[in-house]
């Protein structure tokens, strides 16, 4: 059970570790060129 929680957990952090590295790049580059 713990092991299919703290799984759970590290899929969602990932999940919202790429949105937030794709919003980061996606905002840099905007600014880099304009």
């Amino acid at each position: 059970m713990s092991v299919q929680v703290s799984y759970k957990k590290q899929a969602t952090l990932g999940i919202i570790g790429i949105t937030i590295l794709l919003l980061a790049i996606e905002v840099i580059a905007n600014v880099w060129w304009t």
